[in-house]
């Protein structure tokens, strides 16, 4: 089987949470990190042991044609981001929020189905003990 091409879009939890989480599961393999910052996104590819960085986040996403974007960045870039990954051929896995309201959430949501292609919201910390007691209280 075919490992799952990831690039992601964010320096901050892209980096810290995601990053090292694609690349500890066997059916993943990152490709890239994208950030504002060229220093700062080449520095942190580095140390992931990461060939390609930017941040010229288009380029890269275009260059590689990943399987997947995940976008960790600010809220306000969520929207055009998903929909020029989605636009170039690739799924799409989303930090919360999606988006800055429901009627771009639900074009991102009608693009991705128009495509073909998937768009995910990641929602990591559902099983944890503190959030599931919230619930039942």
């Amino acid at each position: 089987m075919e490992k799952i091409r990831v690039v992601i879009l964010g320096t901050g939890f892209g980096r810290s949470v995601q990053a090292p989480a694609f690349q500890r599961h066997a059916e993943f393999e990152l490709l890239a990190i994208a950030g504002s910052s060229a220093g700062k996104t080449r520095r942190l590819a580095g140390e992931l042991g990461l060939k390609e960085s930017g941040a010229d986040w288009r380029e890269l996403v275009e260059r590689l044609r990943p399987d997947l974007v995940s976008v960790a960045t600010p809220v306000d870039l969520h929207h055009p981001m998903m929909l020029w990954a989605l636009d170039h051929g690739a799924n799409v896995l989303c930090e919360k929020p999606t988006a800055l309201h429901r009627f771009q959430a639900a074009e991102m949501r009608d693009r991705a189905a128009s495509l073909g292609r998937v768009a995910a919201i990641n929602h990591e910390f559902r099983f944890f003990p503190a959030r599931q007691l919230a619930l039942r209280v």
